[in-house]
């Protein structure tokens, strides 16, 4: 793929019930994408939701925005793929396809927001789109389990029941899978 479309649902999620580790994972790889040597303008980052009031990630806007990264922020939570592009379109002078764009999506909460709850999900996204789920920019808060292992693990087995279940073709990536892409 030749573009790529970084999105980010409801990235600060909740906060009161996350781990420090899973906290400090989701940010530490988005910025390691950040700071990458990518093509600028091939390469977008689009926040919805939560995210547009984040402190931490607004820092990380300010410092992707000097370095050139396009950034789009969309306040509305129910927001749907074709308002996405859109917005990006019109906003951003980026142009989305499926024959070159791909998507990838961290956020709150895994098995929730991510994959399927939002009109802006993994769900959505790829019906249309190569989607992939960024593993380390993602949290579950959502499942039970006594710590974030626990509730990741069952997020992880409900996004592959999910996918096999609605015949969705949605990749599954941690951050070095991104240099096979």
């Amino acid at each position: 793929m030749d573009k790529t479309v970084i999105l980010l649902i409801d990235f600060i999620g909740h906060d009161i019930l996350a781990g420090e580790y899973v906290k400090n994972l989701r940010y530490s790889t988005l910025q390691s994408i950040l700071q990458e040597p990518h093509d600028k303008d091939k390469n977008i980052v689009v926040s919805i939701g939560s995210s547009c009031w984040d402190p931490k990630l607004k820092e990380m806007k300010t410092m992707a925005t000097h370095d050139k990264w396009k950034w789009l922020e969309i306040v509305n939570h129910k927001v749907d793929v074709e308002t996405i592009e859109k917005q990006v379109k019109e906003k951003l002078n980026f142009h989305m396809n499926n024959t070159d764009t791909r998507i990838l999506i961290g956020g709150c909460n895994t098995s929730g927001c991510v994959l399927k709850s939002k009109l802006s999900s993994a769900k959505y996204f790829s019906k249309k789109y190569n989607t992939t789920i960024l593993l380390p920019m993602c949290a579950e808060y959502q499942a039970h389990g006594i710590n974030d292992i626990e509730k990741n693990m069952r997020a992880f087995a409900r996004i592959f029941k999910y996918a096999k279940k609605e015949k969705l073709d949605i990749n599954v990536a941690e951050f070095d899978d991104l240099m096979t892409y």
